[in-house]
């Protein structure tokens, strides 16, 4: 039930986040109903739902995401979309009494992106590709964090 309230939210015509160039699929438009919620950072590197993590994203692209860290790219424009629809998705997470709070949504990609980088892990880029962190990598998070 919570999902789906969610997935109302953030599909709704009411509210700009449902701009899918800010998911996971950029190339691809995905309909409406086609997306599905998928936790950026997965439940496997933190158990704890909050609504920042949350994003639509093509079914195709959830599954074989599956418990992958995204690409420094699909970082960005999850830091992007929190930042530039800030007010509206707190609004949105407040109506509808979902657990938020930006900055330590941050602090956990802050927490999980360097174990992986550090390790030499690869990150999903799309379908069945995998890759490296770039070296600037964290640029987008100390942005959404601010000075």
């Amino acid at each position: 039930m919570f999902v789906g309230y969610l997935q109302v939210m953030l599909l709704s015509n009411d509210t700009r986040v449902a701009d899918p160039r800010t998911y996971h699929v950029r190339r691809v438009p995905m309909r409406r109903h086609a997306g599905q919620v998928d936790r950026f950072i997965p439940w496997s590197k933190y158990s704890v739902d909050l609504g920042h993590n949350f994003v639509i994203a093509h079914p195709g692209c959830n599954s074989s995401k599956a418990d992958h860290l995204a690409a420094a790219d699909h970082l960005a424009a999850w830091a992007g979309r929190n930042d530039e629809y800030r007010q509206q998705l707190a609004e949105g997470f407040n109506q509808r009494g979902v657990l938020h709070h930006l900055p330590t949504s941050v602090r956990i990609a802050c927490r999980v992106y360097p174990q992986t980088c550090n390790a030499g892990g690869l990150t999903w880029a799309r379908s069945d590709e995998m890759v490296s962190l770039p070296d600037d990598w964290q640029r987008p998070l100390a942005q959404l964090l601010g000075p």
